[in-house]
């Protein structure tokens, strides 16, 4: 499946976040119409009240990390690009991730990716 979901703790029932369940490829913009290749981790960010604000998303088939925003329903890409694969240091939009495979968000909201070839940090990616 190419989407992202909700699961109830007793796993009773799954409900859709983003991304089409037949479709792979590369797209930002709503929510229920992104399209994502092979989305493999997820990090869940909390706000100041504890409601959760985002979930950024590994898409490793797009070499890109994605950001899916919970509270309007829409995804955009924060790094990478479908079918440009490579460790390119940059800023937000502009750097390339190699094979990333791993997100997880520290006590200070800055993003960790783990990449086939290392460790990049986005620095307070929600306050660009």
């Amino acid at each position: 499946s190419q989407t992202i979901q909700k699961t109830d703790l007793d796993l009773s029932s799954a409900t859709l976040v983003a991304g089409t369940t037949d479709t792979k490829g590369f797209l930002d913009g709503p929510a229920a119409s992104a399209l994502f290749s092979a989305p493999v981790s997820l990090a869940l960010a909390l706000g100041s009240d504890g409601t959760a604000t985002h979930v950024f998303v590994v898409d490793q088939g797009n070499a890109a990390l994605r950001a899916i925003n919970l509270k309007d329903a829409t995804v955009e890409t924060l790094v990478g690009a479908a079918l440009i694969t490579g460790a390119v240091p940059g800023t937000l939009g502009n750097a390339g991730l190699y094979w990333p495979k791993g997100v997880a968000i520290t006590p200070a909201g800055d993003l960790l990716v783990t990449t086939s070839d290392g460790l990049m940090q986005l620095t307070a990616p929600l306050n660009k």
